[in-house]
């Protein structure tokens, strides 16, 4: 059998393409060589997961082929979830072949397989057969690393959430002032206090947060998705601070000149 075709007994096998390229996604049955029948859901800008799934389920497909770059508003790993809920092999295509705790997570949610771009049509030929023959999509021992990277990374942010909910109401307030770019004598003075007052707080902060400086708590903050509920954007941020810095800015004193003699 050549390496790739892709031999399928029986009732024709229907495969899925989610993808955000339309081109990719349509033509991705002719690279198969029509072998299967290929069906395309695009992801465009309206797309939410629920509604990729309600599509997918839609064309019954034996294999899905999804992209794991789906934007914004489409969670890869929660459409994988949702897929395999109702019985369907998920087979992840990725450009982004050093991010094992997304492929990890993707295969902890139950996708059989991840396979990068850049391999090429072979590899992902080799997976659709495997995957409608019901055998291992990948390697088990790489997979299963994979899986346990993407473990311990969810442990790590559980720890770092758990210390970002030790901080003061006032502490938070400064890490969003902090991740927002200002420094601590502009919050000084948007908040018209003593910058020894506000350092202080900026030390608390690191202590609980287990790092040694500013950058490394807004990094922390980031990395453990922490976005507090009801908190400004950036752009708010700067916003109010604009505002406060022209409140607290003292009013310009009256002149004190008298008025110029009218001249005769």
């Amino acid at each position: 059998m050549a390496e790739r075709g892709v031999v399928v007994t029986g009732p024709m096998a229907r495969v899925v393409v989610v993808e955000q390229m339309v081109l990719v996604a349509e033509t991705f049955g002719l690279a198969l060589g029509g072998a299967v029948d290929a069906r395309a859901v695009v992801v465009s800008v309206g797309s939410s997961t629920r509604s990729i799934a309600a599509e997918v389920l839609k064309a019954r497909p034996s294999v899905v082929f999804m992209d794991c770059d789906l934007g914004p508003y489409v969670d890869c790993a929660a459409l994988v979830e949702a897929l395999v809920a109702q019985k369907l092999q998920v087979i992840v295509l990725t450009n982004r072949g050093d991010d094992e705790v997304f492929l990890g997570e993707c295969l902890r949610r139950g996708a059989v397989g991840a396979l990068c771009k850049s391999g090429g049509l072979a590899p992902i030929v080799v997976a659709l057969r495997h995957a409608l023959a019901r055998q291992p999509v990948m390697d088990i021992a790489h997979a299963r690393r994979l899986m346990a990277v993407a473990q311990n990374a969810k442990d790590s942010h559980a720890v770092g959430r758990q210390r970002l909910s030790t901080l003061t109401a006032r502490e938070r307030e400064v890490l969003i002032e902090l991740m927002s770019g200002a420094t601590a004598p502009e919050i000084a003075r948007s908040w018209c206090l003593s910058e020894v007052t506000v350092r202080t707080q900026i030390k608390s902060i690191l202590s609980k947060l287990g790092v040694t400086s500013q950058l490394a708590a807004v990094a922390a903050a980031r990395h453990d998705g922490w976005v507090p509920a009801g908190s400004p954007t950036p752009s708010q941020n700067t916003q109010i601070r604009t505002r406060r810095s022209a409140a607290a800015r003292p009013a310009p004193r009256a002149s004190r000149r008298p008025p110029a003699a009218p001249r005769r």
